[in-house]
């Protein structure tokens, strides 16, 4: 199929790519609606793009769309069901809407397909996690940074959910590694925080919330006092 524009000959894959960039541009700059109405002109002509689903459901997770999201990766799988990175997007908009069965299915599958990818233990372990797995979800985030040591996300996340489980040291010690990540920095800090605040390292847990703070994190003004007090006492 071809199109006429200006005397030349336009083939629908070139007017495909065409609304796939502009809207890819107005995605980035935040303007969803454009982007949503470039990716829906492009799936009109041809309902199973890849890139243009991928895009759009970018701009549904974004946007809090969640269900719209699952349905664009399930067009997407049902055209190529051996893509690891559709699996999780799905699962992961799965276990946005606490469908958690289905998510853990979505994971199981991406981890399949693409084994040595630490991150995709982490988003396991995430589950797990959230659904109060605290053991499985450090073994998820163990086996992340045992094929990639240097995955810091997974330490960060290992370091939050040993806080939750009450081993504050082991959170620490995975925290003080999550702090190198200029990404993750704030947060980590603040969870280091509360870890040393537990502990009784009552100016380490100061020093870290004013950095976490002064990093954009937000920090409770209550917390923030009491801290204040304890260190002062010390």
């Amino acid at each position: 199929m071809s199109c006429k524009l200006d005397g030349a000959r336009v083939s629908s894959t070139q007017v495909d790519s065409a609304y796939l960039n502009r809207g890819s541009y107005y995605q980035v700059k935040g303007d969803y609606d454009r982007a949503l109405a470039d990716f829906d002109a492009g799936l009109a002509l041809n309902p199973k793009h890849g890139p243009i689903l991928a895009n759009r459901r970018d701009v549904f997770n974004q946007l809090g769309r969640l269900q719209e999201a699952v349905t664009d990766c399930t067009t997407v799988i049902a055209e190529n069901p051996e893509v690891e990175a559709v699996y999780t997007n799905r699962g992961i908009a799965y276990s946005k809407m606490g469908r958690i069965r289905e998510a853990l299915m979505d994971f199981d599958k991406a981890i399949s397909l693409n084994p040595t990818k630490a991150a995709l233990y982490s988003n396991r372990g995430n589950l797990f996690d959230l659904t109060g797995m605290f053991d499985r979800a450090i073994g998820e985030y163990s086996r992340a940074i045992a094929l990639n040591p240097r995955y810091l996300a997974a330490y960060y996340n290992r370091g939050k959910t040993k806080l939750r489980r009450g081993d504050f040291k082991g959170a620490i010690a995975d925290l003080d590694i999550a702090v190198r990540s200029s990404e993750m920095r704030a947060g980590a800090l603040l969870a280091r925080s509360q870890a040393h605040m537990i502990v009784g390292n009552h100016q380490q847990a100061l020093d870290d919330a004013l950095e976490a703070q002064r990093l954009g994190a937000h920090v409770d003004p209550n917390y923030l006092r009491d801290v204040k007090e304890l260190a002062g006492s010390a």
